[in-house]
């Protein structure tokens, strides 16, 4: 006769049940169906966002004009902006006018919407493992990435 092992008490099968000890423990203290574990969600605030915005509104020590740090900073990039600094003046100019739209070119021609099917007939894909195999093996020595696509 085989001897089995006994398992410990916390391995057994409750005796009334089909759930496993191990896993109504801690039941009570589980999150409840429609109960979020983070009820306030993630803080709204950034650390560094805050610090630069608050040090931005301060007064600058012996500034005789009496600014603040954006102020001193917006007039310092407008007086480069004066002496010919491009950068300051693109600057400025996407701050307050926003940034202009990029243009994007494309050539040659393309097929805007294509289907799976018609992407692998372009790619000329093997369609078995074995032929996926065999180029695979093959790709380097007779293949070229550009004659894939024509």
């Amino acid at each position: 006769m085989k001897k089995t092992k006994r398992r410990s008490p916390a391995n057994r099968r409750s005796a009334g049940g089909d759930s496993h000890p191990i896993v109504e423990l801690g039941i009570d203290t589980r999150f409840q169906p429609g109960q979020s574990g983070n009820p306030l969600g993630r803080p709204k605030w950034k650390l560094l966002f805050d610090t630069y915005r608050a040090k931005l509104a301060e007064l600058v020590p012996g500034d005789k004009l009496g600014r603040n740090y954006a102020e001193t900073i917006a007039d310092a990039a407008f007086a480069a902006a004066l002496r010919g600094n491009i950068g300051a003046f693109q600057e400025i100019a996407d701050r307050t006018e926003g940034k202009p739209a990029q243009a994007v070119a494309l050539s040659g021609a393309m097929h805007l919407t294509m289907t799976v099917q018609e992407i692998d007939v372009r790619l000329n894909l093997p369609k078995t493992a074995r032929e996926r195999e065999k180029a695979r093996i093959t790709f380097g020595k007779s293949r070229h990435a550009s004659e894939i696509v024509q």
